[in-house]
């Protein structure tokens, strides 16, 4: 069917403004003698191409060219993109932008690669692969024929997920929103807050117990103790009982996670 195809866009002006999808809408496929011809009746006819995996590879790539080029005469007009002709239909989907995503990924580890040796790229990746098992509670060491990523001195301990997210906030930007949580504190919220961070500071480890009908800036003071706390590197661990109240607080968690 598909090299019938050609051949009718080769012969007939009409056909060549139709994607292999389109067909059917103007043409109707002859099984016995193996050619499109024009449909003779106003009978509307949808186009269905068979589902390929993206795993096969360049038969997956075609699929994709068949849904959006129109009138080729063969399998190289299908890969001619702008008058550029291409070595694979993978190589036509990202001259057409159709794999704008995994083009992007895979222009990274180039770029990446150009800059690290190979085992500095393997490990990077590790690292990476190790960050997104953390968030699942996994690690590698559930793994045992994996390679462990290699860590240096410097760089943040991935074993306590809540740590590590902890220590990515940026601290120069919560300085800048801390300082101006304060500036726009009231009289009695500042003086909360000074109570509070005294203790901080002396590592006393006191207990407080702050309360207030709503709208009496409870949610404000917590967010101007934690950005204060992080802005120096230091961790905050903001535990609520329940789930809305913990999406008001940077960083807020349930009691029972």
């Amino acid at each position: 069917m598909l090299l019938s195809w050609f051949e009718t866009n080769k012969t007939l002006p009409e056909a060549r403004e139709l994607t292999y999808a389109e067909f059917p809408l103007k043409f109707v496929w002859k099984k016995q003698l193996k050619r499109w011809e024009k449909r003779r009746t106003s009978v509307f006819s949808n186009g269905r191409i068979f589902f390929v995996p993206p795993g096969t590879g360049e038969l997956y790539y075609l699929r994709l060219l068949l849904n959006v080029i129109k009138g080729p005469k063969s399998y190289d007009d299908l890969k001619r993109i702008n008058n550029h002709n291409y070595l694979t239909f993978r190589d036509a989907c990202y001259a057409l932008g159709l794999l704008d995503d995994c083009k992007e990924y895979v222009d990274a580890i180039k770029e990446a690669k150009a800059e690290l040796t190979n085992d500095e790229l393997k490990n990077h990746c590790l690292q990476k692969l190790e960050k997104v098992l953390k968030s699942c509670g996994r690690s590698f060491h559930d793994f045992p024929t994996m390679t462990i990523p290699l860590y240096n001195e410097e760089e943040v301990d991935h074993s306590n997920r809540l740590i590590y997210d902890e220590l990515r906030y940026n601290r120069h930007s919560l300085l800048e929103e801390h300082q101006q949580l304060l500036m726009n504190s009231t009289v009695e919220q500042k003086s909360v807050y000074d109570k509070i961070m005294r203790a901080e500071n002396d590592a006393k480890g006191q207990f407080f117990f702050l309360y207030g009908y709503g709208g009496t800036g409870k949610t404000f003071i917590w967010k101007t103790q934690s950005s204060g706390i992080r802005s120096r590197g230091d961790i905050v661990l903001t535990i609520v009982s329940s789930g809305i109240a913990s999406l008001l607080l940077p960083g807020g968690r349930t009691t029972h996670s």
